[in-house]
């Protein structure tokens, strides 16, 4: 529709959220890619998107520290777009300092957008924040510790108010992301009938897009669990 209308304004808009979109949820890193490429060919507005489009284009881990960098420089990108944009910013940020070996300064990040989230009261990714919260400290624990050692402790916290929020919001698949990761720390524990009860109910909600990789790990993830 937007290219219908030749308004690069709503085009720019639409690629972000499509990006975005196939980032966050599909983790479909070419796709989003693509859609980057696109904004920066509107030159007419990709000065408005620069964050944006350097991270749907720059998505490697040698691009993160840089990003992490300039979140620290340059606070131009906070006055484009609403607390989802911010929040998905920074979790795809996030996620890719973590890909990078700095799951310390992607927790950083995180802590950022939680701030953000409380500041402005857009909560529509604060499941996705809380779950990234515990996979960050999960990546920071010693691969030493025991399995059910008190360091995961605030990983499971993290888990479990993931769930909470996303069953408030009715975010059916930010809870699935939620309760597969909640299943997998249990799984390490030993807690294997207790994981598999908590994420059966929730996959077996969907009733379509089975070849989507959230539900095909979750379908997988009950299968090591039977």
């Amino acid at each position: 529709r937007a290219q219908d209308l030749d308004h690069p304004p709503s085009l720019a808009l639409a690629h972000l959220c499509s990006g975005l979109l196939h980032l966050l949820l599909g983790r479909d890193t070419a796709t989003a890619r693509n859609h980057g490429i696109a904004m920066d060919a509107l030159t007419e507005v990709r000065r408005f998107y620069d964050g944006f489009v350097d991270l749907l284009i720059e998505q490697d881990p040698s691009a993160a520290l840089a990003w992490a960098e300039k979140l620290k420089t340059d606070s131009a990108w906070l006055t484009v777009g609403s607390g989802v944009g911010q929040a998905s910013y920074m979790l795809v940020q996030a996620q890719t300092l973590a890909g990078a070996g700095q799951a310390g300064m992607g927790l950083q990040v995180i802590d950022r957008a939680m701030t953000w989230i409380e500041e402005t009261g857009v909560r529509t990714l604060e499941a996705a924040v809380w779950r990234t919260r515990g996979e960050l400290l999960l990546a920071l624990t010693p691969s030493s510790s025991p399995k059910g050692g008190g360091e995961n402790e605030e990983s499971e916290a993290c888990f479990l108010h993931a769930l909470e929020v996303a069953r408030d919001q009715g975010a059916r698949w930010l809870e699935l992301r939620a309760a597969v990761s909640l299943a997998r720390l249990w799984q390490a524990q030993g807690r294997r009938d207790q994981a598999r009860e908590l994420l059966a109910p929730i996959y077996n909600w969907f009733t379509e897009g089975f070849d989507a990789v959230d539900l095909v790990e979750a379908k997988a993830l009950l299968a090591e669990l039977a």
